[in-house]
């Protein structure tokens, strides 16, 4: 099941939707959905022609909500 993530409204990635998490996720969360989606989308694993860009999305998505600074930035543009 390969599902579409949109930018949203004000083109920022949905970091949140790509690892199938709630923005109210705590980062023990945050890192298991990471886990899971780079193994499932992995280029060496999944054959797809855009999984090499799915795993570089997912892995972009973690870096920055595993960072309390840029977890906390996107959630305040989120929030305007």
């Amino acid at each position: 099941m390969t599902r579409v993530v949109q930018p949203s409204s004000d083109g920022d990635m949905d970091y949140y939707g790509l690892l199938g998490v709630s923005p109210s996720a705590d980062t023990r969360e945050i890192k298991s959905a990471f886990r899971r989606a780079a193994l499932r989308h992995h280029p060496d694993v999944n054959r797809d022609v855009d999984a090499a860009e799915r795993f570089n999305e997912i892995k972009m998505a973690y870096q920055i909500l595993s960072d309390p600074d840029r977890r906390s930035k996107l959630d305040s543009s989120r929030s305007k």
